[in-house]
C-alpha cells in the first residue's frame, strides 16, 4: 500500500459523515522480543503509540495505530550497535464482547513495521569499519487481547509477527520475528 495514511484519513472521513463515533488513544508500550530476536542482541523495548478507532457496528470497530519503540541492546553487542528502533504502522479491527470500550475485547491488526538499526564505527582486522544507519520494513500481523478497566483506561497484550526475508547472495532466508507487547492506553 503506497499511501496508508491517506487511506486512514478517507476511512475516518467517511465514518464521520455517516455518524459513527471516532475514538482516539495514546499509550505506553513495553515490548519483549522472543525467539531468535531475543537471542540476537535485543533485551526489551519501551515506547509509545497513538491510535484511532471508528465504530462500524454495535460490537465492532476499525482501528489504526502508529507507534515508536526503542529497544535496549544486550551488553554483548553494545560495542558495535548504538540503537535499534521500530515504528509500527497497522490497521485492523477490534471486537468487544459486551459493548464498546467496556470489558474484554479481541483485535487483529496488520501493516508494516519499519526497523532502524545504527552501528558504531569500529575496527575489523586491518581496516576501519564505518558505522551505518539501516532502515528495513517488514509486513506484520498482530493478534491482541485487552481489557477496559474504565472507559478511559485499557490494558492490552499483543504478539507481533514479522515476515523477515534476508538476502544472502542468490539465496533467501525467511524467518518469522516475534515480539510480545503490552500496552497501557488512555482513551479519549
Amino acid at each position: 500500500m503506497k499511501y496508508p495514511f491517506a487511506v486512514l484519513v478517507c476511512v475516518l472521513a467517511i465514518g464521520n459523515t455517516r455518524g459513527q463515533e471516532i475514538f482516539s488513544n495514546t499509550g505506553l508500550e513495553f515490548a519483549l522480543p522472543v525467539g531468535n530476536w531475543s537471542k540476537d542482541a535485543l533485551t526489551y523495548g519501551i515506547g509509545g503509540s497513538g491510535g484511532v478507532e471508528l465504530d462500524i457496528l454495535d460490537h465492532l470497530g476499525i482501528t489504526g495505530n502508529l507507534g515508536f519503540i526503542s529497544f535496549a541492546i544486550d551488553d554483548l553487542y553494545s560495542d558495535s550497535l548504538t540503537s535499534f528502533r521500530a515504528i509500527p504502522f497497522q490497521f485492523g479491527a477490534r471486537y468487544y464482547f459486551t459493548e464498546h470500550r467496556k470489558g474484554i475485547y479481541v483485535a487483529g491488526e496488520m501493516g508494516v513495521h519499519f526497523f532502524m538499526l545504527s552501528t558504531k564505527d569500529g575496527y575489523s582486522g586491518n581496516t576501519d569499519a564505518q558505522g551505518e544507519n539501516t532502515t528495513r520494513r517488514f509486513f506484520s500481523l498482530a493478534p491482541e487481547i485487552g481489557y477496559f478497566f474504565t472507559e478511559k483506561i485499557a490494558l492490552s497484550c499483543r504478539c507481533q509477527f514479522f515476515n523477515v526475508t534476508e538476502r544472502e547472495g542468490f539465496n533467501q532466508r525467511k524467518a518469522i520475528g516475534q515480539i510480545i507487547g503490552f500496552k497501557l492506553n488512555y482513551n479519549f
